[in-house]
């Protein structure tokens, strides 16, 4: 994730097109001649426009060979080519795998069958340690194998849809074990492949090829090593993580007895007489999941009394959330009774049927939780936020998959869906609301700023005063994304927009009638104080991000991300973590450092990765394309 020109990309996407519809040659030349006069600068618009996907090998290979190799760039550049026309020769042979395995099978192959079969997989791989091919090395890639298994379901979707799988099996052949192992083998290898494809598209990781690569035991002639070409970035990763489980939004005594009544697992009859039921156990368990995700959505979306129109009805967020409390219900059930001796199995219900399991009042609720397979109007990416799958009348309850929903990216996908659902509230005010009540109750000087166009006055979400420093802020309010091309497009849409804004307030800033004016309106003196600009966010996932640079007169300065959780201990502890990797127990300590000023205290936000004292070594895993990555291991403190 890296600032580049959105508009020349626009450009460079409309000016191609208009080309082939000409001739496929005459866009080829162009992009051929941009690379020789432009160079690198053309070569990473050319990776964010994604016209490499519209481009057949033949032509990609005449584009690598206008390339002359001059510095490190250019062969970055050859190299780049080379390998995405590499994944892009991968991806059509599992394409074309996929399609011959449905096709030439005599086997009854159901969307039943599928999801029960993604069930076995669970199964199979975390009590058997049993991939989907090869062998594990370590407990590492156990986890990561089976959850990247569950992100191909909206492969498994296009699959269901193109090949108009039928949703139970027909015939008196039913699809073998080892027809959807392969299936679903290719499968992950083309989602694994499409990733790979992304990641260089956004400049997230660059390829190395190494010849006589030794893994293990094995010597491999030509390996395709994959790191990360944001030379920060898994330290980034580590250092933000390590500091969210930290400062993890743990419940406090009062917030846990509320839950444990609410749940009905305890009962107080008077000061003296509680009455705890373990048999409650599913239901506090979902009381908390709820209550915890609720924590996320309310700086978007207030109390959840707060109302929506869906489908001519009214409905408020709390009648959503109790659908979804119920189907979790549901679903903690299912998982309950399947044991380590066994696998779990998926449920299939008419809407009938499951309006009367899950005690949900309104079909519409079960429509805007569910993804409609029938609906192509609907992405098949919308299975990733979806808790339940639909086709026709039935229902599908895959327990793994509502497992690895995440409750308030499913909320706020419906909500902020403005074609589907007319919310009736301003989302990201109440963030904003958060914030002040928060600077009010540290007696700190606080200030907004609102727009003035008549004297060419911005909005400005946020300012307060520490010592001699006066931090202003832009504020972004959005669910946490959950792979790195939510994130990328997390950064170009909420963060660089966030980034251009905070640059344009500090340009006003510099403007002495216009800062007079702010001084006015806000009663905030700027005179002797250094200006410390920020971007604010809701959750953790940018914390500590490096690459928010900009010239200001003869100096370059950089632009930090800190969420609204970590700074209300900064400034309430006066304190921030530091951390050293301890080898021998593969885990991290912290050590709690003081600050003393204010200019400690952003020199801290500016270098935050540098409290990352110590990590451990990346570890590679190799897939059958002789493709090395670096697994994004799980972090454990001490």
């Amino acid at each position: 994730m890296r600032i580049y020109n959105m508009v020349e990309v626009k450009k460079l996407k409309s000016d191609f097109t208009k080309l082939q519809k000409k001739s496929c040659h005459e866009a080829v030349e162009f992009i051929k001649e941009r690379y020789q006069k432009e160079g690198f600068y053309f070569h990473r618009l050319f990776l964010h426009s994604g016209l490499i996907f519209a481009l057949e090998p033949s032509e990609i290979k005449s584009i690598i060979s206008v390339v002359v190799l001059e510095n490190e760039r250019d062969t970055k550049i050859k190299k780049d080519l080379y390998f995405l026309n590499y994944l892009l020769s991968r991806k059509k042979t599992y394409d074309e795998n996929i399609t011959q395995l449905i096709n030439s099978t005599e086997e009854s192959i159901s969307i039943e069958l599928i999801f029960n079969y993604l069930e076995f997989l669970k199964y199979r791989i975390y009590v058997h340690k049993e991939p989907l091919s090869g062998t594990f090395r370590n407990e590492d890639e156990v986890e990561a194998h089976f959850e990247h298994i569950l992100s191909c379901s909206n492969e498994i979707v296009e699959l269901i849809r193109t090949n108009k799988v039928s949703s139970v099996s027909l015939g008196s052949s039913i699809c073998s074990e080892e027809t959807l192992r392969e299936l679903f083998r290719l499968i992950s290898r083309k989602k694994a492949t499409q990733e790979k494809i992304l990641s260089i598209l956004l400049e997230i990781t660059e390829v190395n090829i190494v010849e006589n690569f030794d893994y293990y035991d094995n010597r491999i002639e030509k390996a395709y090593l994959t790191e990360y070409y944001i030379p920060f970035w898994r330290k980034f990763e580590i250092y933000r993580d390590l500091n969210c489980s930290l400062f993890s939004q743990e419940l406090s005594d009062e917030e846990e007895l509320f839950l444990l009544e609410a749940s009905g697992s305890l009962r107080v009859f008077n000061s003296e007489l509680i009455y705890f039921d373990n048999n409650n156990q599913i239901d506090f368990n979902v009381e908390v999941d709820l209550y915890q995700a609720y924590k996320y959505l309310e700086p978007m979306y207030g109390t959840k009394n707060n109302e929506f129109d869906y489908k001519g009805k009214v409905f408020k967020i709390k009648d959503l959330l109790e659908s979804y409390k119920n189907l979790l219900k549901v679903n903690f059930t299912l998982l309950e009774q399947a044991d380590e001796a066994q696998q779990c199995t998926i449920l299939v219900l008419e809407e009938e049927a499951m309006l009367k399991l899950s005690h949900i009042n309104h079909p519409e609720l079960l429509h805007l939780l569910s993804i409609n397979l029938d609906d192509l109007g609907e992405p098949s990416t919308l299975v990733n936020y979806k808790p339940l799958i639909r086709k026709e009348e039935s229902y599908y309850i895959v327990p793994s998959h509502i497992e690895n929903t995440t409750i308030e990216r499913c909320i706020d996908k419906i909500l902020s869906n403005a074609n589907t659902v007319n919310i009736r509230a301003k989302k990201g005010i109440f963030f904003e609301n958060q914030i002040e009540q928060f600077f009010k109750s540290m007696n700190l000087e606080y200030a907004q700023v609102f727009r003035d166009e008549k004297n060419g006055i911005p909005e400005i979400d946020g300012l307060f005063v520490l010592d001699d420093y006066v931090f202003i802020f832009e504020a972004k309010a959005m669910i946490k994304p959950e792979s790195i091309i939510e994130a990328s497009d997390c950064f170009e849409s909420k963060v660089y927009k966030a980034f251009t804004q905070i640059v344009e307030r500090l340009n006003v800033l510099n403007d002495p009638e216009k800062r007079r004016l702010i001084e006015v309106k806000t009663k905030i003196s700027f005179k002797g104080k250094k200006i410390a600009p920020f971007i604010l966010m809701n959750h953790v996932y940018f914390n500590g991000y490096q690459g928010l640079y900009f010239t200001q007169g003869d100096e370059t300065r950089h632009v930090p991300i800190i969420d609204f959780l970590t700074l209300k201990s900064l400034i309430m502890t006066k304190s921030f973590p530091a951390w050293k990797y301890n080898k021998k127990r593969n885990a991290y300590k912290p050590h709690i450092k003081k600050y003393h000023s204010a200019e400690q205290l952003y020199y801290y936000m500016l270098n935050q990765l540098n409290e990352l004292v110590s990590s451990e070594e990346t570890i590679y895993q190799l897939d059958e394309n002789f493709i090395l990555s670096p697994i994004a291991t799980s972090v454990t403190i001490l």
